[in-house]
């Protein structure tokens, strides 16, 4: 087992692998809003369902 020294350590390490991948994960979001958005504005609703395959 770990001891609580070891435990720390991991914890802070992991606070700091995780923060870039959370920027990350809030830009890709953002980009694909924004793509979505566009995407809407220049075909439309039903044009943009009906390439996706999507019944409705």
């Amino acid at each position: 087992m770990l001891d609580d020294g070891e435990l720390e350590k991991l914890d802070r390490r992991k606070e700091i692998i995780e923060h870039p991948f959370g920027t990350m994960k809030r830009a890709g979001s953002t980009m694909l809003a924004y793509s979505m958005k566009r995407a809407i504005d220049i075909l439309g609703t039903r044009r943009l369902i009906g390439a996706t395959g999507a019944k409705v």
